[in-house]
Formats: structure tokens, C-alpha cells, sequence
């Protein structure tokens, strides 16, 4: 029992460090690896089953995706993120694109953990990292039994082979959702309606809010939308309009401790040109998608806190200005909120059979 209690303590104490230290570390791009455009190599890998599979044997009519990770034994962080993947598997499967996982680990203890957290989707091994190092993403700081690690990549690959989409972690702790590579395959505010709907007060304007997860975990970045339609005629005003007077499209969210919100994404504006008032005023004259990426923050402060209440409500506010060719109407400020379900705060720390373990 005494042993039981200070593996725990010792357990805790690790994740602290983890916090304390490398939470916010940056892994530095690999010269080399593999960018969207490229033919991927040839994939030649056992999966969980000890089956020899390749690229063919892997993809659906619409490619592959393939998660790279450290290891589904001791790494917590890469579990959850492979948990997630299950999670979403079916939605990509409804796509024509299959799931798989690449690691360092073995046959054996990707069956261990497949079996255990009830995994669907094939998991490769790649104890030699030939592959890893093929697409250039080997961990170069990696010690100890951590060599041969991948830093964690979401590849698309298309059926011909060629990367499609890709997006690299550059943090340990956080992670996106395989949701939130959904929304990027398939374009923003494509998964989920938002669990607070809104309606505009402007009679010339659709408004509807999405959100790529309903549910995520502390630590895990995810995508919120703001979908803005304007009517025949009728114009937005874009960011760089407020010299001209304007108020152009805007969201802001409320700050809080429990998330981190990344800089706004507005598409690309058009320009409009006013002759009589001698003006060329950037507008938003179609359909209009605005991004904002959110993490849930995991850290020592949070944890508790969302335990106490797993759900991470969000709030803003839009503003906007909508005119025709013949009348501007007044600014507005509408606000937002999206929620998320925050599932479960414990990360998997088990690990396989002393005998399985990677040394």
C-alpha cells in the first residue's frame, strides 16, 4: 500500500514537472520533413497484429490519415490524443479517409493499449523510426529510451499518395482534436452547429455559430466559428475599414484562465470602391468564415476547476456593420458563446507488462 501511495505521489510529482517545465517548450521544425505537396515514402510497417501493411492496404477512396506520436506506453499526452482520434474515426471513415497511428512502440504494446482503451483503427509500429525519419520528423533532443520518438504530426494523404493537409505540434502538453483536422480537411464551421445559438438583429444578415468539438480534455486546441451571411446587396465591412470610418467585423472573447484564444482568422476581403466619396473600403461581400482556435489551458490551477464544473463555457461579442448600395445600417454588437464538455481531467499514466516496455 505504502509502495501504491508513493507511485502516485511520485506520478504526480512528474506531472507537475511536466507543467512547471515543459509545458510551453517548443519543439524546432525538422529540416527536411515532409510539407503538403509531397509524395509520401514507402509505408512497409506491422500494425498492432503483427500484419504486414502498406500505403494501399491502409487508405479509404479519399486517402489516409495517419497521426504520428511518441508512444501509446509511456507518453499520456499522445494516449489522449489517440483516445480523441478514436473518437473521430467514424467521422472521417464517412469521408473516405481511414485512420492509423505511427510510432516507435511495438507490435505488442500497441495491442496492449488498442485492446485496453477499445481502439479501432490500425496503429503501425516503427521500432527503427525508418519511417519516422522518412518523413523527417524525428525528435532530435530525444534521450534515453525516448530515441527513435516522432514529434506529433497530422498528415492527409491522398489516394495518390501526395500530403494533402498536415499540422505539427510544437508543444508538449497541447494538442489539437482530430475535430479540429476535420474542420481543416473539410473547411471551417463543417462539423458542429454551437450549443448556444445566436440570431442577428440585421434582417440582411444569416449568422450561425460552430464549434468543431462538443467535447474536449484540458490541454486539446479546438476550432470556434463565426458564420456570417450577408443578403442580396449587402456588404460587411473588413478589418482595415476603420480608417475609412467603418465599423468592420470583429470578435472578441471574454479573457479567462481556463483557455487560451490564438489570434482571430478573417478570410481575404474585397475592395469596394465609393466614387463619390473617393473611397476604397475593404468588404466582406459573400459568405464569411471567422476562426478562432481555443485551448483548453491544463495546468496545476485548472485541473481542479474543471473537475468542479466540466463544462468551458465561452463567451464574446461580434460586432459588425452591414450596408446595401443605398443604406448603412447601424453598428452592432451581438454576443456569442459557445460550450464545451471538458471529459475527463486524468491523463493515462498505465503502462504495459514491465517485459513490453521499450528500454
Amino acid at each position: 500500500m505504502r509502495t501504491a501511495n508513493f507511485c502516485s505521489l511520485l506520478g504526480r510529482a512528474m506531472l507537475l514537472f511536466l507543467f512547471t517545465f515543459t509545458g510551453n517548450a517548443l519543439w524546432g521544425q525538422v529540416q527536411g520533413s515532409l510539407q503538403v505537396g509531397a509524395k509520401i515514402p514507402v509505408i512497409q510497417l506491422k500494425d498492432q497484429d503483427g500484419n504486414d501493411r502498406s500505403f494501399d492496404s491502409l487508405k479509404g477512396p479519399n486517402g489516409l490519415l495517419l497521426l504520428f506520436n511518441r508512444s501509446a506506453d509511456w507518453c499520456p499526452f499522445c494516449k489522449s490524443q489517440m483516445i480523441d482520434l478514436e473518437s473521430a474515426r467514424q467521422h472521417f471513415e464517412d469521408k473516405g479517409i481511414r485512420v492509423a497511428t505511427i510510432t516507435y512502440d511495438s507490435p505488442a504494446i500497441l495491442k496492449a493499449f488498442s485492446q485496453r482503451r477499445n481502439i479501432h483503427y490500425t496503429m503501425l509500429s516503427d521500432p527503427d523510426s525508418k519511417t519516422i525519419d522518412a518523413f523527417g520528423i524525428r525528435n532530435q533532443e530525444a534521450t534515453g529510451h525516448e530515441v527513435g520518438i516522432a514529434i506529433p504530426n497530422f498528415y492527409w494523404v491522398g489516394p495518390d499518395g501526395v500530403i494533402r493537409q498536415r499540422h505539427s505540434e510544437d508543444t508538449l502538453l497541447n494538442r489539437v482534436t482530430a475535430d479540429y483536422f476535420y474542420e481543416t480537411i473539410f473547411g471551417a464551421g463543417s462539423a458542429l452547429a454551437a450549443s448556444v445559438p445566436v440570431v442577428a438583429k440585421t434582417p440582411n444578415l444569416k449568422l450561425a455559430l460552430t464549434q468543431s468539438d462538443q467535447e474536449s480534455a484540458p490541454g486539446a486546441r479546438f476550432k470556434l466559428t463565426v458564420r456570417l451571411e450577408p443578403g442580396d446587396d449587402t456588404h460587411l465591412y473588413a478589418p482595415g475599414a476603420e480608417v475609412n470610418g467603418y465599423h468592420p467585423v470583429k470578435l472578441t472573447l471574454d479573457p479567462s484562465d481556463l483557455y487560451r484564444a490564438e489570434p482571430v482568422l478573417y478570410p481575404p476581403s474585397t475592395i469596394l470602391e465609393f466614387p463619390a466619396l473617393k473611397e476604397k473600403v475593404p468588404v466582406f461581400q459573400s459568405k464569411t468564415i471567422v476562426i478562432e482556435d481555443v485551448t483548453a489551458i491544463r495546468s496545476p490551477k485548472t485541473l481542479p476547476l474543471f473537475s468542479a464544473q466540466p463544462h468551458l463555457v465561452i463567451r464574446g461579442l461580434l460586432e459588425y456593420q452591414a450596408c446595401t448600395s443605398t443604406v448603412c445600417f447601424k453598428p452592432e454588437k451581438i454576443p456569442v458563446e459557445w460550450s464545451v464538455n471538458i471529459k475527463s481531467t486524468d491523463l493515462d499514466t498505465q503502462r504495459v507488462a514491465d517485459e513490453l516496455q521499450r528500454k
